[in-house]
């Protein structure tokens, strides 16, 4: 039994809509209906719901309490109809409640569900596919393929491997620690619960010992794999697929394999398509997940004024300047963690901005970003926000400087969890006031 489509991708849209707080009657109604009809939408339904859980348990009890009254809209004006968003959204999950122990004897696809192998954790905005799209914090099972053919998304494997995967790309996720890459740029990030995870392309298995690195495939030059850490194997391979011929490589080295003249060598240190992955780094920086309306943007601008640079329903996370010294006395107020005199941070702009013009008076942004170090602060008031523009902001960026800029108290909320990575968002912005901003520090890594 096929799953169609389109009804797959309305189910995943309209839950993360309920998690980022976008979600209107109509769409209540809609996923009711959906997830109580056929237990292939409640089990995707119970999947996206976990992995916020899984957020949840992650930010510690006092985020996990924030977020809680966040859905409940407790605390704070309620949006249009938000009470009735949040029974519909409880009523939702208990009818999912009364399908769980069917899951567990459905027959789904016409077999035994395929093995989760990882999950979607970033997405850049704008990115497009060749076919259905997937949506942050989707899971993907073994087997799933990825067309990508413009911007990026990261998937987060089950063994904490880290894939940046840049269009235009075609690749397919498996759930023994590989993946199959037919054509295109990936970029690996491996720790040590990883080592031995293989890119495998028509020409070589490259298989990881613990590093980063990127490998490009490209059918008329055959497979490139370029080291940034660490070390790796590559493994050129017969036409029959049994390798032939192993490299090492180590930090700083560049290797090109291919499997129809049988060559596996070291190359110069050129590697014109790494400009490609760079997209990733400027738009990325050291974030490790995206989480409900939180997303990368492919961004080349400064002009960031009320207005300039819409984000619609998702809040802009853009990274700033990088190793700067940390200035205490600046933000004190603010302060998560006290840094050293010579404390080194990188500074992320969260940015909220929507077009009065399409018809919004209201919209609320939700959602969670996890660093990959500590956070050393969080400034949330115009009067600061301006303050640090010159410090940490962007080089030549153009700021707002109304005192909406910031956040408001009394409305919006942002946490930190218990182990100090994760930063969970909860801002509204109405007609009169469309703009809201907090930038974040965060240690620099090494």
């Amino acid at each position: 039994m096929s799953e169609p489509a389109v009804d797959r991708q309305e189910v995943l849209r309209l839950t993360e809509s309920f998690c980022a707080g976008r979600a209107n009657d109509a769409d209540a109604e809609r996923l009711s209906d959906l997830i109580c009809g056929d237990v292939r939408w409640a089990q995707l339904y119970v999947e996206y719901i976990d992995l916020h859980a899984e957020l949840a348990e992650t930010i510690g009890p006092s985020g996990a309490t924030t977020l809680a009254t966040a859905v409940a809209g407790e605390g704070r004006q309620p949006s249009r109809s938000r009470g009735w968003h949040a029974i519909a959204f409880a009523a939702a999950a208990a009818a999912c409640v009364t399908l769980i122990s069917t899951l567990a004897l459905v027959d789904i696809g016409g077999g035994i569900p395929r093995a989760v192998a990882g999950r979607v954790t970033s997405i850049s905005d704008g990115a497009a596919f060749d076919g259905d799209p997937p949506v942050l914090g989707e899971i993907l099972r073994d087997g799933a393929g990825i067309k990508i053919e413009d911007g990026f998304l990261t998937v987060t494997l089950g063994d904490g491997v880290k894939l940046d995967v840049v269009g235009p790309t075609k690749m397919t996720v498996e759930n023994d620690g590989r993946v199959s890459l037919r054509a295109g740029l990936v970029a690996g990030r491996v720790g040590e619960a990883g080592r031995g995870f293989t890119v495998a392309t028509e020409d070589a298995d490259v298989v990881d010992l613990g590093t980063r690195f990127l490998v490009h495939k490209d059918q008329s030059v055959g497979t490139v794999v370029r080291v940034e850490e660490g070390r790796v194997e590559a493994r050129l391979k017969d036409r029959g697929g049994s390798a032939v011929r192993v490299i090492d490589l180590i930090a700083g080295q560049t290797a090109k394999l291919n499997v129809y003249n049988e060559t596996a060598e070291q190359t110069a240190d050129v590697f014109d398509f790494r400009d490609r992955y760079e997209i990733v780094r400027q738009s990325k920086g050291e974030i490790e997940r995206f989480s409900g309306s939180a997303r990368p943007v492919i961004w080349s601008g400064y002009e960031l004024a009320e207005g300039d640079f819409l984000t619609g329903g998702s809040v802009y996370v853009i990274p700033e300047r990088r190793q700067v010294v940390a200035d205490s006395a600046v933000h004190s107020a603010d302060i998560v963690r006290i840094p050293d005199e010579d404390t080194l941070v990188d500074s992320y702009l969260f940015h909220f901005d929507f077009n009065e013009a399409d018809g919004h008076v209201y919209q609320t942004g939700r959602g969670s970003v996890t660093f990959g170090s500590d956070v050393v602060a969080i400034i949330t008031d115009a009067a600061g926000l301006r303050e640090t523009d010159g410090v940490y902001g962007l080089e030549r960026g153009t700021f707002d400087t109304a005192d909406h800029r910031g956040i408001e108290t009394e409305t919006d909320s942002v946490t930190v969890s218990d182990d100090g990575r994760t930063v969970a968002f909860d801002i509204d912005a109405e007609s009169g006031r469309v703009l809201d901003e907090f930038r974040v520090l965060v240690l620099s890594a090494p």
